[in-house]
């Protein structure tokens, strides 16, 4: 075997093969000296599109008003229900009974960097009572653009209100700066709501079997939104609902004894007081329902024709059009044997400012009929019709071989299945899970925190390219 032979086998072997596809090429290579290598660079049209309503599932709720002096206004709020668990019963031991129900309060918990804007920004929130039940079918609460209207009486007075910021200054830097402290939002609502849930333990405890049950008969959940403040999104991770009690304790004698007054008598109380007896958290196991409200002001970005833009949560996603009838009739005879495109943010502007959104760190790029499916199914991506990768050093997200996307899309073309947007697919920033072993990609979901970036490329732009290595066997 020649010189020339093994070193067209070498740089086809190189070129088709990267870390987010297997090796694409001929399993089985001729003997003899018939294969060739060669590259064709097309140019690759992209434009801006609106997100519009985007699947908005994830781990987070979102709280809070942030003006961008760019990108406009957004608004973000939340409705969540409360996981009941099955058969629950008041925390009370045994030779302990509850005196009263004195308090409930909701905590919604977040960690200390989990948030975007000004952590000193004095905000005030509200939270109302949703007096119709979400129902588990409705995919619509799912949507960025869900309308809580639809679930609580709006001229109705909040069960509970707060003024915070995400700073809260009322935590000193010792236990601030702790690795053990978790902040939250605590937020009081009146003692009868827990009277309530607690009496209900006894006279319906079939109420409590289940979430559905808790749910549809005894608290149906809340909607939270921001009432004052600008500049601040909280990213909350926890949302809780805890029911507060003082507990008799029994003496030694079996009895019930009323509080000791006496001098010298103070720390023998038969009264516990203040505790937890019933917590209900949100999770995964009911719903939680975002809603985004984007400035009218993005429609101006997705108009400019010299660039495109990615911005979260439900903005602006890149659309980029693939030239695949060049790369098919330029080489008809030809094999593909590996594709990458390259796409590049422009650079920040270098100041420091908390006005400046920061990139989106990972994208997957999907074909644009798949776009509404893929994350309502919690698809992952294949290599074949969706590819992730995250950004790079020099601010670039790099697709490096797409090869498989370009022969799946010529085939139904050839099969005259290919649909209008054939040849379309969409940059769609997101936020991916592992599991416990970090190992394992186990979810891909919208990007629905704050961030944005500003691509090359647009109708009036500078060209994208797309570099495609053929072989060839004469």
């Amino acid at each position: 075997m020649k010189l020339n032979y093994l070193w067209c086998l070498l740089v086809v072997t190189c070129l088709g093969c990267d870390d987010t596809t297997n090796q694409v090429g001929l399993d089985v290579l001729p003997d003899g000296d018939n294969l060739s290598a060669s590259q064709e660079f097309y140019n690759v049209p992209t434009n801006s599109i609106l997100s519009g309503p985007v699947y908005a599932s994830g781990d987070n709720a979102f709280l809070g008003n942030y003006s961008d002096p760019l990108f406009g206004k957004l608004e973000a709020s939340f409705v969540t229900q409360f996981n009941c668990t099955d058969d629950f019963e008041p925390y009370v031991e045994d030779g302990q009974i509850i005196k009263s129900t004195i308090k409930a309060k909701i905590l919604l918990g977040y960690s200390k960097t989990n948030f975007f804007g000004d952590e000193y920004n004095t905000c005030a929130l509200s939270i109302y009572n949703l007096n119709k039940s979400l129902e588990e079918e409705n995919d619509s609460y799912y949507s960025s653009d869900f309308d809580p209207k639809d679930f609580y009486d709006t001229s109705s007075t909040p069960i509970g209100t707060a003024i915070y910021s995400a700073r809260n200054n009322t935590v000193d830097d010792a236990l601030w700066e702790s690795t053990t402290y978790s902040p939250a939002i605590v937020v009081d609502i009146p003692a009868a709501v827990g009277s309530e849930i607690i009496a209900l333990t006894t006279t319906h405890p079939e109420y409590f079997k289940n979430s559905n049950t808790f749910i549809n008969n005894v608290f149906k959940g809340v909607y939270v939104k921001m009432t004052h403040g600008d500049g601040t999104i909280l990213y909350i991770n926890n949302v809780v609902l805890n029911v507060y009690a003082d507990v008799y304790v029994k003496d030694e004698d079996g009895n019930y004894p009323i509080k000791r007054e006496a001098v010298g008598y103070e720390t023998e109380d038969s009264i516990t007081s203040e505790s937890v007896i019933a917590q209900f958290a949100a999770t995964k196991e009911v719903i939680q329902a975002n809603q985004f409200i984007n400035s009218g002001q993005l429609a101006n970005f997705v108009a400019d024709k010299k660039c495109t833009y990615l911005k979260t949560p439900a903005g602006i996603f890149t659309e980029a059009t693939l030239p695949l009838e060049d790369v098919f009739e330029n080489h008809p005879n030809d094999s593909i044997n590996a594709a990458s495109i390259t796409f590049n943010a422009y650079n920040k502007s270098g100041v420091t400012s908390i006005e400046e959104l920061p990139y989106p760190t990972t994208i997957v790029m999907l074909r644009k009929d798949e776009l509404s499916t893929f994350f309502k199914n919690n698809e992952l991506t294949d290599n074949i019709t969706s590819y992730i990768t995250s950004i790079g050093d020099e601010n670039e997200y790099i697709f490096s071989n797409i090869s498989k996307l370009i022969k799946t899309c010529l085939k139904e073309k050839k099969a005259g299945t290919a649909s209008a947007d054939w040849n379309k697919v969409v940059l769609v920033p997101v936020v991916i899970g592992y599991d416990s072993a970090g190992s394992t990609l186990v979810s891909i979901n919208h990007n629905l925190k704050l961030t944005s970036a500003k691509l090359l490329g647009g109708e009036e732009g500078e060209d994208i390219k797309m570099t495609v290595t053929y072989t060839t066997f004469k």
